[in-house]
């Protein structure tokens, strides 16, 4: 998500602010992102363990908070590959962006993971619907429950 924090505040002091309770916070490292300012530290709680960033353009600190119950040099790695991939969109890709929401639909019988699922606006359908949901692949979809999809 993006914030607006107050001009002149520090990344460091505003990373360590508390935006997860209950949570240890390492010392922040002070990093770049794509040429943008940004800031990283590891916190650890009694089950998970998080990398947290924010990163600085224009008016906006935009904020990521990843987490892991198994935090692994190998989780981190991929955590940090995601904090590094943010950049500023050209104006081209801005003007390519389409809006979507969730929406909530009610199965009828006959429908199946697989029928709800290619009602999604997304790439990778079944595997988005199945996580928008905390649904398995082996979890039946019952007539008269209500379901989330990603619709334009």
């Amino acid at each position: 998500d993006s914030v607006t924090i107050p001009d002149g505040s520090d990344l460091g002091s505003f990373l360590a602010s508390g935006w997860i309770e209950g949570v240890r916070i390492g010392k922040p490292e002070t990093i770049a992102i794509n040429g943008l300012p940004a800031v990283t530290t590891i916190a650890r709680g009694d089950e998970w363990t998080f990398r947290l960033a924010a990163i600085q353009l224009g008016q906006a600190t935009y904020r990521f908070i990843l987490a892991a119950r198994s935090f692994t040099p190998e989780v981190d790695r991929q955590f940090m590959q995601a904090i590094e991939s943010f950049r500023k969109l050209s104006p081209s890709e801005i003007a390519g962006v389409r809006q979507t929401r969730i929406a909530l639909v009610t199965a009828k019988p006959g429908d199946t993971l697989d029928t709800l699922a290619s009602r999604m606006a997304t790439d990778r359908p079944v595997e988005r619907f199945q996580v928008l949901n905390a649904i398995d692949r082996t979890s039946p979809v019952k007539a008269g429950t209500t379901y989330k999809v990603v619709a334009e």
